[in-house]
């Protein structure tokens, strides 16, 4: 068949389109061998994993099995997900037994894109313990100073320094609940509560 329907409601890998592959003009024993790897991964991995696999793969795959050569040539080319899919590919083909694409499957996992740290980047990326301990102390030292004990009229809570003691409340609530609270504690409260 050229679509194979992989599960009985529609969803993302429901149905895997494998019309490429028999209308491709590969050689015979490598069009069996990209069978043998896309009937694999239907049967033992998730419907998404298995059409991830079967889409990202076609266009390197459509004629014929490329050699080490022809990947090395095009890899800086290649997107991150196709890098990835032909990565698992010539990994099944090693795990079936086929030892002659370990060289392949050697310098496909050798040369996936590694995803870039930003740790010091307060949008996005984990925080180093020294980034997180400065940032703990920063915060338990401003709310250190405040003096919890003293009366304070109704002026007071309409006030700036009202408004200080609350940011600083808050970073410390953000601080004990959230992962990354330096994103958090640099937002206003007009970003949290809408107008």
């Amino acid at each position: 068949d050229d679509k194979w329907k992989i599960l009985p409601t529609f969803s993302k890998g429901h149905a895997i389109s494998v019309a490429w592959l028999h209308n491709s003009l590969m050689p015979d024993d490598e069009w069996q061998l990209c069978l043998d790897v896309f009937v694999w991964y239907v049967r033992t991995k998730s419907a998404t994993t298995a059409y991830g696999v079967v889409g990202n793969t076609e266009t390197h795959l459509v004629q014929g099995i490329p050699s080490l050569t022809q990947i090395k040539g095009a890899w800086s080319g290649v997107p991150t997900h196709q890098k990835k899919s032909l990565n698992q590919f010539f990994g099944t083909l090693c795990k079936l037994g086929h030892k002659r694409f370990n060289e392949i499957h050697v310098f496909t996992c050798a040369n996936l894109d590694k995803p870039k740290r930003k740790t010091l980047d307060p949008t996005n990326g984990s925080m180093t313990e020294f980034e997180f301990d400065s940032l703990a102390k920063l915060i338990n030292t401003s709310l250190s100073a405040v003096d919890w004990s003293q009366q304070r009229s109704l002026a007071f809570y309409r006030s700036k320094a009202f408004s200080q003691i609350r940011t600083i409340v808050a970073n410390k609530l953000m601080l004990a609940t959230v992962r990354r609270p330096i994103q958090l504690s640099v937002l206003k409260w007009c970003d949290l509560i809408p107008v």
